[in-house]
């Protein structure tokens, strides 16, 4: 009896040693229905059962009206980001798609998609249309197609991480005093911009025909009127959150994506603490790298690396260019040396900032007492003689908010809205 269970134990282990050694499991997607509520309303409610073992983004595409191809729908919310295994549910909304009702002979496909076939979104800036890749596209070989006709963003996620600098950096002075360290958690997913906004996609943004190159990698100089609209007309973030002046670059981008990215997918400006976690590239004390360099803590290292890396001399102008130096480890271009870029959040008032934890910080609701005037924080930034108008850090906010060609911005498409005001 010893030596048969013995057997028995030495054959289950073995199961259990190949169970562990598989593969995570594709995701699989079954039992999709699709009801639409019309006349009641016009929704129409896809339901779904999700296997997978990591969390995935769904695809949801349909034909109706006797339509050859389907398409992929925008309008939709519900469970459509990372989505983890169970029963979900999502919703479309055709009127807002622009759809007739109602729909006959409607046929839905819901399709997972890893997270990692979507790390790089392409916006096609003509048409709106959107398409996903797991790598860089070869924008090096066609600027005109992904610093012109598309906005290529990558995709960032969820995490927390050190947001400003210790103490002790803080004491030598380099580090301005409102930019104590504490842990800032982000609490989805987003896309960042890969570039600044470049001229020539601004021009067909607005329907221009774009024919010089030199436009394909100069960055869009613009004033923060211009990027979503004047503080004080009732249109400006974060008094009425997401509401941008007609005609501006936020607005008209968000006309352009209308009816192809999700219901509660927002494009705009991002926070400060997107944009600095999206410049650290995730490692802690670490901010932006030239050709793989990272920055130290001093003058003299900071203008010895951009020197090195042949992208400034003392006494030289800069000549703002896109794509000039290698990405940081998230691939995100041009964060350093390049152009000012505006932020969300309002400039800090003077005094020590705070230092307790935060969760997706976006700043002051308006400015405080002892703010520097109706500002907003701008990021990265140009060298100058002395190398002290390198503006990358927390709470530092440069000029702020006026009308300048040395300041642009690069955009974000937030995947859960901002709600929430964090001091």
């Amino acid at each position: 009896m010893k030596k048969v269970f013995a057997v028995v134990f030495a054959v289950f282990a073995f199961a259990l040693s190949v169970t562990a050694d598989e593969t995570t499991m594709e995701p699989t997607v079954s039992g999709v229905t699709a009801r639409q509520n019309w006349p009641w309303n016009g929704n129409v409610e896809i339901l779904y059962t999700l296997s997978t073992d990591e969390p995935c983004d769904m695809e949801v595409s349909a034909t109706w009206r006797g339509q050859a191809e389907p398409v992929k729908l925008g309008c939709i919310s519900g469970d459509i980001v990372n989505v983890s295994a169970g029963n979900r549910r999502i919703v479309w909304d055709p009127v807002e798609y622009g759809a007739q009702l109602p729909l006959l002979n409607f046929k839905v496909t819901v399709v997972p998609a890893t997270l990692e076939s979507r790390k790089y979104l392409m916006l096609n800036l003509y048409d709106g249309k959107i398409t996903y890749s797991p790598t860089e596209p070869d924008w090096k070989n066609e600027p005109k197609e992904f610093l012109g006709t598309n906005m290529v963003f990558r995709r960032i996620s969820a995490t927390t991480f050190k947001f400003g600098y210790p103490q002790s950096q803080v004491s030598a002075g380099f580090i301005n005093n409102r930019s104590l360290e504490r842990n800032a958690t982000l609490s989805s997913d987003y896309y960042m911009a890969i570039f600044p906004i470049t001229e020539a996609q601004w021009r067909i943004m607005r329907k221009a025909t774009v024919s010089d190159e030199k436009y394909f990698r100069a960055p869009f100089g613009v004033s923060y009127d211009e990027l979503r609209g004047t503080v004080g007309n009732g249109v400006c973030w974060p008094d009425t959150f997401h509401k941008v002046a007609d005609g501006s670059v936020v607005a008209v981008m968000r006309d352009i994506v209308r009816n192809s990215i999700p219901s509660g997918w927002t494009v705009d400006l991002p926070t400060a603490a997107q944009w600095e976690n999206a410049a650290r590239a995730g490692e802690n004390g670490r901010l932006c790298y030239v050709e793989g360099s990272e920055f130290g803590a001093t003058h003299s290292e900071m203008t010895n690396i951009v020197m090195n890396a042949g992208q400034w001399r003392p006494g030289e102008k800069l000549v703002p260019q896109i794509g000039n130096y290698n990405p940081n480890p998230f691939g995100i271009y041009d964060t350093i040396g390049c152009v000012y870029e505006y932020v969300l959040d309002w400039r800090l008032p003077k005094g020590p900032c705070e230092t307790t934890d935060v969760i997706d910080p976006t700043g002051f609701e308006t400015p405080k007492e002892g703010a520097e005037g109706l500002t907003r924080q701008v990021r990265g930034g140009r060298c100058t003689a002395d190398c002290l108008m390198i503006n990358c850090l927390p709470g530092n906010s440069g000029q702020g908010y006026e009308s300048n060609t040395g300041r642009s911005a690069r955009l974000c498409i937030h995947l859960k809205p901002i709600t929430k005001i964090a001091e």
